[in-house]
């Protein structure tokens, strides 16, 4: 029996067109979710996609491949989980901090309630910093959740348009991956997937692994993250191991967690080549990298907007490197 989400969530945003088909986003609550509905959402991606899920920088979790005659059946079967409430905006709040928490629900309710309208793709992050700080994420509107005033902020989204959009920081916070100590007897464990993909095998496995140690909870984080939380400190070794034996990423030093590749083709429709078979070239030449590497498939640089020390765009004749 799957969990009914009670609360805040943004609404499934319109579908957008690519290579592969459409791309839906599932909007997950500050990106908390059961094993239960992480089942159900591997199972949606085969039975209405082509088994791909991306997560992407921001946290959302994608599914890819979904065609025009499966996105309705899709959509009503999202909506029996509890995806389904109309908020044309998106927050995103620090996934351990429960003062940013509570602040996006009033912010969000009180958004709705007052009408604020906001550009498209406008974005507000609610930090607490602490274990998994969001400072470094680009966004239109930075708020730290000890200093925040809803009137103020309030005023401040109403003339949105005078909103300059946070840059990503030329020093970027680096998230873990690993082992994070919480407390004596309770630890987070951290993994990651090269370039955010996610196959539905793979997130079966993770749902599995969720079970045995963090109770089925599982977080979809920015940076492309994933998360177990309060896993027991005793018991964080066999998650570990868990994880990657089903193809996770655990190692901080992992040459995959410098390399930031976008879909490509044919994904993309906008992408003149292959990405992720360069990257994959890149990683298995480079495999001590500790270098920034964007690698991009068209002039508009989706994968990164930090500043990364080595820069690949695919070119109709070639790539260009700077």
């Amino acid at each position: 029996m799957t969990t009914q989400i009670k609360g805040w969530c943004p609404s499934l945003e319109k579908p957008m067109e690519s290579g592969d088909g459409l791309l839906v986003r599932i909007p997950i609550k500050f990106g908390r979710t059961q094993a239960d509905i992480a089942r159900k959402i591997a199972e949606f991606s085969i039975k209405y996609g082509n088994g791909h899920l991306d997560l992407s920088n921001r946290g959302n979790l994608q599914l890819r491949g979904v065609k025009s005659e499966t996105y309705e059946p899709l959509k009503a079967e999202l909506a029996k989980l509890g995806f389904e409430r109309d908020a044309k905006f998106s927050i995103i709040a620090n996934p351990f901090d429960k003062n940013a928490q509570e602040l996006a629900e009033k912010l969000s309710e009180r958004c709705v309630a007052e009408q604020v309208i906001f550009p498209e793709k406008f974005l507000i992050v609610i930090d607490g910093g602490r274990v998994f700080p969001l400072f470094s994420l680009p966004c239109d509107l930075y708020i730290t959740a000890e200093q925040a005033d809803i009137d103020k902020i309030l005023v401040v989204l109403k003339e949105s348009k005078k909103c300059d959009k946070k840059p990503a920081s030329l020093f970027p916070f680096k998230a873990p991956v690993g082992i994070i100590p919480v407390t004596d007897e309770y630890v987070i464990v951290s993994c990651a997937l090269a370039f955010g993909r996610i196959e539905e095998e793979e997130l079966i496995k993770l749902v599995d692994i969720s079970e045995i140690f963090s109770n089925g909870e599982i977080i979809f984080a920015p940076f492309r993250r994933i998360i177990l939380p309060w896993v027991a400190a005793e018991k964080s070794g066999f998650a570990i191991q868990g994880l990657e034996k089903a193809g996770f990423i655990v190692k901080p030093d992992d040459s995959y967690l410098n390399i930031h590749a976008c879909v490509g083709a044919p994904s993309c429709s906008s992408a003149l080549g292959d990405t992720r078979k360069l990257a994959q070239k890149w990683v298995e030449d480079h495999p001590d990298n500790t270098k920034i590497v964007h690698i991009t498939g068209c002039a508009k640089g989706c994968a990164y907007h930090g500043k990364a020390d080595i820069t690949i765009t695919v070119k109709e004749d070639g790539y260009d490197v700077s």
